[in-house]
């Protein structure tokens, strides 16, 4: 079973700015999705924001994504640990027993992307995101 854990970082609108920072200082391969991407209808003021960045440089891997409206990103508590597995049953497990007496932010079910995605916090405070294609 392979698991992969990389760093998932959250801005209040500058995310554009400093992935592709993180680009310029460690090279590597950039793709950005803004909201305008997503299908159904986006809130004006966000389309333009990036819903997923992803940097990889070899076998470091970056993400990111601008904040939604209201849920502004705090210095310095502004980062998610980010889970991918390949297998879903370990995935479910994992973020039911993640989530144990934390609170889930979104519901651990299948995305428009093909995968099956949830964001929790954790009972020590820590965010999480799980994700598993399917």
């Amino acid at each position: 079973m392979k698991i992969k854990l990389s760093p998932y970082l959250a801005f209040n609108g500058n995310c554009n700015d400093a992935m592709n920072f993180y680009k310029s200082v460690l090279g590597g391969k950039l793709e950005i999705k803004t909201f305008a991407d997503v299908p159904g209808e986006v809130d004006e003021a966000q389309k333009d924001k990036i819903m997923h960045a992803r940097l990889l440089v070899d076998e470091i891997e970056i993400m990111a994504s601008d904040s939604m409206r209201g849920q502004e990103a705090v210095n310095g508590t502004s980062v998610a640990l980010s889970l991918e597995y390949e297998n879903l049953k370990e995935s479910e497990r994992v973020f039911k027993e993640l989530s144990a007496n934390g609170s889930i932010q979104i519901p651990f079910e299948k995305t428009f992307w093909g995968a099956k995605f949830g964001l929790l916090t954790d009972k020590f405070g820590i965010q999480w995101m799980v994700h598993c294609d399917i």
